[in-house]
This record gives structure tokens, C-alpha cells and sequence, in this order.
């Protein structure tokens, strides 16, 4: 089975990877949480700088500097600098879910 990767030399699409829809979400989203990626393909960069641009909360969960954490250092919103396991239940704890 292949895995759920975007391959060098590949390209987003909605069946896949849902491009289109992961923009308009992002076009309307109240905060953007993002969790262990480093942003180094178009779509990730993509939904950041539309945050960045609306000006909503960015919150990055990822041990690594990256352009999220960053941006979410920069303005409203904030770097979890730990792991998923952890920080998704941070956040979960938080939103009292």
C-alpha cells in the first residue's frame, strides 16, 4: 500500500490530500492549529501565510522550529514545543474536550 506521503515531483490534489477544501477552511477558520509538520510543502506554507494574512491565532505543536512556530510566536496563538501525544491533549484539556 502506498503511504498517505506527497512525493517529490507530485501534486495536491482534492481526492488525496484535500487541497481545495483545506483552503477555504483555512479562508475561514477562527485560529489555525497545526501538528508536527515542518511546512516545507505548498500546501502547509500555503494555509500559513492565508493565517497570517487573516490574522487568526496560529498554534503550532511540533518539538522543531519551523516556519509555524514561528508565525505562532509572532502573533496571536503560540509554539508548543513538544509532541503530539502531548500537546494535541494540552490543547484538548484546554478546549474541555
Amino acid at each position: 500500500m502506498r503511504p498517505h506521503v506527497l512525493w517529490f515531483d507530485e501534486q495536491y490534489n482534492e481526492d488525496q490530500y484535500r487541497f481545495e477544501s483545506a483552503i477555504r477552511a483555512t479562508e475561514t477558520a477562527d485560529a489555525l492549529v497545526v501538528v508536527g509538520t515542518t511546512g516545507a510543502t505548498s500546501l502547509p506554507a500555503h494555509m500559513l501565510q492565508i493565517a497570517r494574512s487573516r490574522r487568526i491565532p496560529i498554534i503550532d505543536v511540533n518539538p522543531d522550529d519551523n516556519p509555524f512556530a514561528r508565525a505562532a510566536t509572532r502573533g496571536p496563538g503560540g509554539w508548543l514545543q513538544c509532541s503530539a501525544t502531548v500537546g494535541v491533549v494540552a490543547i484538548a484539556t484546554v478546549l474541555g474536550a
